[in-house]
């Protein structure tokens, strides 16, 4: 249950990190994203305890804030090996369905190689705000070629 609930702290700390990284840019940009109708953003969660229903809760409460932006869940497997094959599934297919992972701690050094590195889009400013446990388990140094 504790690991669980690391997790989903982790994906909630992720998810906080990311949406104002998603929404940022330059100026044109931002004036784009408030003139079109919706901006979707498509997260990956789990069912596991509460972690689908608080999810849903912070994105009700980001999108009021926000009302161009539409944060939509898609319920994933329970199993972590389930989760994990579907994960490589979409990232194989080079599917555009999902722009958030919710992921198991143990997983970043396996995936690294399919995110984008946050700090190259302000990060760096936001890392201060987390545990750094939780940002140095999650801060994976790769050196690959695509």
């Amino acid at each position: 249950m504790k690991k669980i609930r690391r997790l989903f702290i982790f994906c909630v700390i992720l998810l906080v990190a990311a949406l104002p990284l998603v929404m940022a840019g330059g100026a044109q940009e931002e004036k784009k994203a408030r003139e079109a109708e919706v901006v979707t953003i498509n997260i990956a969660t789990g069912s596991v305890g509460t972690e689908y229903e608080l999810l849903i809760k912070q994105a009700d409460r980001y999108m009021a804030k926000h009302p161009n932006l539409k944060i939509t869940a898609l319920n994933t497997p329970d199993l972590a090996t389930d989760r994990l094959g579907l994960y490589l599934q979409f990232f194989e297919a080079r599917s555009p369905e999902l722009d958030i992972y919710m992921i198991d701690v143990i997983w970043p050094g396996d995936l690294a190689e399919h995110f984008v590195d946050l700090y190259k889009y302000g990060a760096r400013a936001y890392v201060k705000e987390h545990f750094p446990s939780i940002v140095e388990n999650n801060t994976v140094a790769v050196s690959y070629t695509h």
